[in-house]
């Protein structure tokens, strides 16, 4: 990021012996350490006290200058311990946002009046981008936020059909242990049961963890992947779901599909989404189908999901993928926005075409290799 590369810059212009970069955290009482070399990242200076130092001070301050009293004695012995020679302010519109803190050169040399000018001069040209990375960070971080949002949406739905799916197979391990206890079982008979029970143990082993891998926090990871079984698990998930709805599921895959690079939970984030959304709009019919294709497509691959529900008026189609815009009462109206960010993210495409009371058809488009990263912070 950004201030990474500005303390690499300084590192390698002047050779400090140690050089980090503190900058507010959260709370902003404190700056804490963001990337540092040839030092702990656990040093933390209290704000207010920086703030009382670079008071009137455009410049770069040395230690040496600096007034030391018992108010600021904890902050103090952290620079001396560090064997500190400069503090250098990171400002944004004339707010002091954070610090660079320089040791002593490498190479035994001072301080020259040129690197303290060169040093203020390189920080005050940063104040633009830095004010630029900051808002880059808070969007950054309002767009997980968002994402959280809708995954705790979807985690309600899911957890319904969890229930469902968990109460058959402890139905078939009670009626298991049931015949077990009343010993009239001969020994072909008993290993029977044994294996009934060992094998549904398993199946729900495996229902928690699939549901615990959609809901934990987690960062992406991008891994080759088997697209038509992570369709296939995500319409299992949503199974219990569509039986409710009264909705038929169908299933179109063109084979082969070779394997993708991709983060599979993203995936199964988007499909969720898409499904969910399909259902809905089934709920308003008597019954429904739901058709999903899966079409290798050169080095993409394409998943359609085509609902027969009401369909989405024309007014409103060129909305639905805004944030907070929903037709549902109790809707976040993040869903489609959010899966829309997530396929722009995994450099794919998202369309839809849909006629009032015919049904709509969305299409997601993925190529073969995603990008590196997701969601990263520019600072």
């Amino acid at each position: 990021g950004l201030l990474e590369q500005l303390v690499t810059f300084v590192e390698e212009t002047f050779v400090p012996s140690r050089i980090a970069l503190l900058f507010r955290n959260e709370a902003g009482e404190r700056c804490t350490v963001r990337c540092a070399r040839h030092m702990e990242e656990n040093v933390s200076l209290y704000r207010p006290l920086l703030e009382h130092w670079f008071a009137g001070k455009e410049d770069v301050i040395q230690i040496e200058n600096l007034d030391r009293n018992a108010d600021n004695e904890t902050d103090w012995r952290v620079l001396e311990r560090l064997n500190i020679s400069l503090l250098v302010p990171l400002r944004v519109q004339d707010v002091l946002w954070g610090c660079l803190i320089l040791g002593k050169r490498r190479n035994g040399t001072t301080w020259e009046v040129q690197d303290i000018d060169f040093l203020n001069t390189l920080v005050n040209q940063m104040d633009v981008a830095i004010s630029r990375a900051l808002i880059y960070e808070e969007e950054q971080r309002q767009e997980r936020q968002m994402f959280q949002t809708e995954k705790l949406a979807a985690l309600g739905t899911l957890s319904a059909g969890m229930a469902h799916e968990i109460r058959n197979p402890l139905n078939i391990i009670s009626g298991s242990a049931e015949t077990l206890k009343n010993g009239r079982l001969n020994r072909e008979e008993q290993k029977e049961m044994l294996t009934f029970i060992m094998d549904e143990t398993e199946r729900l082993n495996e229902i928690i963890t699939r549901f615990l891998d959609f809901a934990r926090p987690r960062t992406p990871e991008i891994r080759r992947c088997d697209v038509l079984s992570l369709v296939d698990e995500t319409l299992q998930m949503l199974s219990e779901r569509a039986k409710k709805a009264n909705v038929a599921v169908v299933k179109k895959y063109t084979k082969p599909i070779s394997p993708f690079d991709l983060d599979p939970q993203q995936l199964k984030q988007i499909l969720i989404n898409l499904v969910l959304n399909a259902l809905e709009a089934m709920g308003e019919t008597e019954a429904g189908t739901l058709t999903v294709k899966v079409v290798p497509k050169e080095d993409d691959v394409v998943i359609s999901i085509k609902d027969t529900g009401v369909g989405i008026p024309k007014e409103i189609q060129s909305k639905i993928f805004d944030p907070f815009f929903t037709t549902k009462e109790k809707g976040t109206g993040l869903g489609l926005s959010m899966t829309h960010r997530m396929v722009d993210g995994m450099r794919g495409a998202l369309s839809f075409v849909s006629a009032s009371g015919k049904g709509t058809t969305f299409t997601l488009t993925i190529p073969k290799f995603a990008p590196e990263s997701h969601l990263t912070s520019d600072l």
